[in-house]
């Protein structure tokens, strides 16, 4: 087959590539994430590419409309529906780059409860000799006090050969590192047993680097998840999976080259070698969950949405494929039901759901929008239920939608000397992402540029028409840094009604399964990346949380990747999280009347009452 090259700029990846597959196929061969919401079929519009020179395959009627809809200029093309012809330079812009992306590391951090699992010994042992001739690991038996190996041995070959390796080259002086009593690992003395957490996000994955004898945190880091490129919703991964020859098996191996990559990024920047990991936690939505360890995706695509386990799983790294832990044992955290999965056990673990004295909320904002209200007493218990409240948040299907990248618009604000945004990094604005959206519409609903039922008034001097319909010009082509106007459109404010609605009546429908009155509910967590830059007072205004009267707004950040680290360091946490999951109520909401008629109300713009809230963490 012939060969062309494909370049791709700014970021300078040349790649060689088959004549006729796509630029957004060709992309991906390159390393090179570009953003899509429909998977590459030409739907969505998000994935628009400049082609600088070179020959591509002429656009047909279905991508011309696409592009139309979008406003794309005269070079842009849809990377999903061209061809290569020949060798080509391509330009991917700003706003169609899925990896440079502000990413949410940490949260609220909570010292762990109970005894830590991981120990260290220090023994030095006697050398081999033609008149000692015990094995390796006799010897080590014999060495190490008699009450640490009540629990049992149960070695893996990797743990022989790190003994007879680090043995010879340490004069046989050994630190060996203890879990729960039973000899895991070994090294010199001196050094201490990591282990690493990892939030397997739709969008985002994230981890942390922990010292599994102190507790101390060492580094962080993340990445977009290279799922994406296969759709941004969960759905469009499982359908993937479901009707592509090898998907599933696709879809996991992005994900462990990811989670491969991450290893080592934490392992580089704390200054660890990879054979001192013992232990890696994953948690992550049920979906995420399924397709890494490609358990069947069926019965979770399609109703009624049913897991494959509730339970904690385990298994040895290199079973899984995580080639920088070579040893290292893999702990999944458990589903709950439907699409809540091991990710939501973690956050209510970090946030001491579990615990709380009074009616307290989490929600964890995203494409699906998990929900827990968890309550104290005889008739209490853990309640979740997970809503679609759509990509919208995300960037997804908005006119000038993005995610968190350099330039997004994330704060918005009308003056006497007209619209004033902040973008992240400080970047020329290119887009608008979910915390700059709902600042937007905020500001708009407070001037009255838009009405209670999300209409826009035309005779604003901002307003202009187009055959799309109105929409408000946020930053002009003057002041951007695309060359064209970025705007915020009808469609867009329908789309951020659709999204608000379905989260406060998720919350509304949970408040009243559960015979809680509003003004009962005290500490509300907003978990995630969304809840963490999210402006409260923009999303109460809006009315994207319903009317809590006696509520306290409290940051989580990414609870779920603390939530994965106690389970790492503590038994006791682990047990908890393991209880959460089978605690836990989960409501279903595809077939709830209720749910759908409270949808309709709360789409209108009514924002809550701010005057009660009392106190609110802005951490």
């Amino acid at each position: 087959m012939d060969k062309l090259v494909a370049e791709f700029q700014p970021l300078g990846r040349r790649v060689k590539a088959a004549v006729g597959i796509s630029v957004f196929q060709a992309a991906r061969q390159a390393g090179v994430a570009i953003s899509s919401d429909c998977g590459g079929r030409g739907t969505c519009g998000r994935c628009r590419v400049e082609v600088l020179s070179g020959q591509v395959s002429p656009p047909n009627r279905d991508e011309l409309s696409v592009l139309e809809h979008n406003r794309a200029s005269g070079r842009q093309r849809l990377a999903c529906l061209t061809r290569l012809c020949g060798d080509v330079k391509i330009h991917i812009p700003n706003s169609s780059r899925a990896y440079d992306q502000r990413l949410q590391l940490q949260g609220r951090k909570r010292p762990p409860e109970g005894d830590n699992r991981y120990s260290v010994v220090n023994v030095e042992l006697s050398c081999p000799s033609l008149t000692d001739q015990r094995s390796d690991v006799t010897r080590l038996f014999d060495a190490l006090p008699p009450f640490e190996c009540l629990n049992g041995w149960q070695l893996h070959p990797d743990f022989v050969r790190r003994l007879s390796k680090v043995a010879r080259s340490s004069d046989w002086r050994l630190a060996v590192y203890l879990c729960d009593g039973a000899p895991v690992g070994v090294a010199p003395i001196g050094e201490s047993p990591m282990g690493i957490a990892v939030d397997m996000g739709t969008t985002k994955i994230a981890g942390l680097l922990i010292d599994l004898e102190s507790g101390k945190e060492i580094s962080a880091a993340g990445m977009v998840n290279p799922q994406i490129s296969y759709g941004e919703d969960v759905i469009s991964r499982l359908n993937y999976a479901i009707q592509k020859e090898n998907g599933g098996r696709i879809l996991a191996r992005l994900l462990i080259n990811a989670l491969n990559c991450l290893v080592k990024n934490l392992c580089d920047q704390g200054g660890v070698s990879a054979d001192r990991i013992m232990e890696i936690t994953l948690c992550g939505n049920t979906a995420m969950s399924h397709l890494l360890l490609r358990l069947p995706p069926e019965p979770l695509a399609r109703a009624p949405y049913i897991a494959g386990f509730s339970t904690p799983l385990e298994m040895m790294a290199p079973e899984l494929g995580l080639k920088s832990a070579p040893g290292a044992r893999v702990s999944v955290l458990p589903c709950i039901g439907g699409f809540v999965g091991g990710d939501h056990v973690a956050m209510i673990l970090a946030c001491g759901l579990d615990r709380c004295s009074g009616s307290t909320l989490g929600v964890d904002i995203g494409t699906n929008t998990e929900i827990v209200l968890a309550k104290p007493g005889p008739n209490g218990g853990i309640f979740v239920l997970s809503c679609a409240s759509g990509p919208a948040f995300e960037g997804a299907h908005i006119h000038d939608g993005m995610r968190a990248a350099s330039g997004a618009i994330e704060t918005f604000r009308i003056t006497a000397d007209g619209p004033i945004v902040g973008t992240v990094n400080g970047e020329p604005p290119v887009g608008l992402c979910g915390s700059g959206l709902v600042a937007a519409i905020s500001e708009l609903l407070r001037i009255g540029v838009i009405d209670e039922r999300g209409h826009l008034k035309t005779t604003h001097q901002h307003i202009r028409s187009g055959p799309n319909g109105a929409a408000f010009v946020l930053v002009p082509e003057k002041s951007g840094g695309t060359g064209r106007d970025i705007l915020l459109t009808q469609k867009d404010i329908s789309a951020v009604q659709l999204a608000k609605g379905a989260i406060q009546a998720g919350i509304r429908t949970l408040l009243a399964k559960t015979a809680t009155p509003a003004d009962e509910v005290g500490d509300v967590y907003l978990a995630g990346a969304f809840g963490s830059y999210l402006n409260i007072d923009s999303a109460l205004s809006i009315g994207l949380l319903p009317d809590l009267p006696k509520a306290r707004f409290v940051r989580a950040g990414n609870a779920a990747v603390v939530g994965a680290a106690l389970t790492l360091i503590s038994r006791q946490e682990r047990k908890r999280a393991a209880e959460i999951a089978l605690r836990s109520r989960h409501i279903e909401l595809a077939t709830d009347a209720q749910f759908t008629r409270l949808l309709v109300r709360t789409m209108r713009f009514v924002p809550c009452v701010q005057g009660k809230i009392k106190k609110m963490d802005r951490g």
